[in-house]
């Protein structure tokens, strides 16, 4: 199981311009995903997959911390 930490499919999914409901359909129930973007519960290697499938990322990105830079870019893509 991965750390409920290191868990990053809403800021993933919102850089996409995905909804939840695209996300999680044939995968899990929304009920359930709306609890691993909250990092509520872990998510385990199967869902990583299947995620990153849908959301054209690497497993790796799903899980691995943003550097700073990027974490700054990404405020300033919401902001403008």
């Amino acid at each position: 199981m991965i750390e409920p930490a290191k868990n990053r499919l809403k800021e993933i999914r919102k850089v996409k311009g995905l909804t939840m409901e695209q996300v999680c359909l044939g995968i899990c129930s929304k009920r359930h995903y709306i609890r691993l973007e909250k990092n509520e519960c872990e998510i385990n290697i199967t869902y990583l997959c299947h995620f990153s499938n849908r959301l054209g990322v690497s497993i790796e990105k799903l899980i691995k911390e943003p550097s700073r830079y990027q974490s700054f870019s990404n405020i300033l893509k919401e902001i403008y």
